[in-house]
């Protein structure tokens, strides 16, 4: 045997009775309202950790969106000091062509023909450097192009995620409000049935 309360008059009831001995109301009927007010509690508790997983899943995006924006920082940094050496390399091989040219200038009454083949070979190295170099630049536009892309759509995935959250919490507010109003119905519904049968004792 179990007491129950009753959703009338709060007066404990056995559940082996039949009606309520204060209000009248049948066992059945506080035995179903309290199994729909256990589900409704039961319900709220399950979209209390739904929203909380939720919320947990946003925090990690987030961290690991931190850690991806981290590693490009740094990423940049190593390409800035990468072109900083390779400058230093250019002016410096820079600076033993013109030496090498001034010496190959000392000898050119020398060496007509050689100076002649020598020219050709700079000019083909020069035009294949700046080939190279033009690939480069090109290759870094398109490298940042796709990351600009990635970090876009990134973005829109988090926004679209946020979005759907809000949605739903709007769907469950939504979803109480409705059970709150049919338990208020139902309340104003034995109220009027309470007032109904006292006034057919009277």
């Amino acid at each position: 045997m179990a007491l129950l309360e009753c959703s009338v008059c709060g007066f404990m009831v056995s559940d082996l009775a039949k009606n309520c001995p204060r209000c009248g109301t049948p066992v059945s009927q506080i035995i179903q309202e309290s199994q729909k007010e256990k589900m409704r509690i039961e319900q709220e508790k399950r979209d209390s950790q739904r929203l909380a997983e939720e919320k947990r899943k946003i925090e990690e995006e987030r961290k690991r969106f931190e850690e991806e924006k981290k590693l490009i920082e740094e990423e940049k940094k190593r390409l800035a000091e990468e072109k900083r050496l390779r400058e230093e390399a250019r002016l410096a091989e820079q600076q033993r062509q013109e030496a090498e040219k001034r010496r190959k200038e000392e000898e050119k009454k020398r060496k007509e023909e050689e100076e002649r083949k020598r020219k050709e070979e700079e000019a083909r190295i020069a035009e294949q450097k700046r080939l190279d170099t033009e690939k480069k630049r090109k290759e870094e536009e398109e490298r940042r192009r796709l990351e600009e892309e990635a970090r876009l759509e990134e973005q829109k995935r988090l926004e679209e995620e946020k979005r759907k959250i809000e949605e739903e919490k709007q769907r469950i507010e939504e979803e109480k409000r409705q059970r709150e109003e049919a338990r208020l119905a139902e309340q104003k519904k034995l109220e009027e049935e309470k007032i109904r049968k006292e006034e057919e004792r009277k």
